[in-house]
């Protein structure tokens, strides 16, 4: 039996179509250092994008509303069986101030084509060009 996991991602967008990314700890376990969007794993018996709003709250202080899924995959990892990714898409208004809990280091609100040449993470990457091919920011 293969064990199966969800991730619930979000995008956060401002209103000069900038991207919320957050750096990893130094100390992470899973890719210290690298720039990630905000959102983790969903709970057992917990919604997509209610977990999607909870893990922006937890990682990065903000209450985002309508988060819509943009992107989604899944496929088999290392260690821990089968994984869904689900990609949503939240805009704020403004740039909104970030307060970071432990597991990052560092925010930063940057454009999705820059941030092509920063994110390393294939997954990430992978959204990037989805989002950018099809013009959904």
């Amino acid at each position: 039996m293969v064990d199966t996991f969800l991730v619930a991602k979000v995008l956060i967008i401002n209103e000069r179509g900038e991207v919320l990314v957050i750096r990893r700890s130094q100390t992470d376990d899973r890719r210290p250092g690298q720039w990630d969007l905000p959102g983790g794993w969903v709970e057992a018996g917990e919604d997509v994008l209610a977990a999607a709003k909870r893990e922006v709250q937890e990682e990065v202080g903000l209450m985002i509303k309508d988060p819509k899924i943009v992107f989604a995959f899944s496929e088999m990892t290392t260690g821990h069986g089968s994984g869904t990714w689900v990609f949503s898409i939240a805009h704020v208004t403004g740039q909104p101030a970030v307060k970071l809990s432990y597991e990052h280091d560092a925010s930063a609100w940057k454009k999705p084509a820059d941030l092509l040449g920063e994110i390393t993470y294939d997954r990430q990457r992978r959204l990037f060009h989805y989002v950018i091919d099809n013009n959904l920011l």
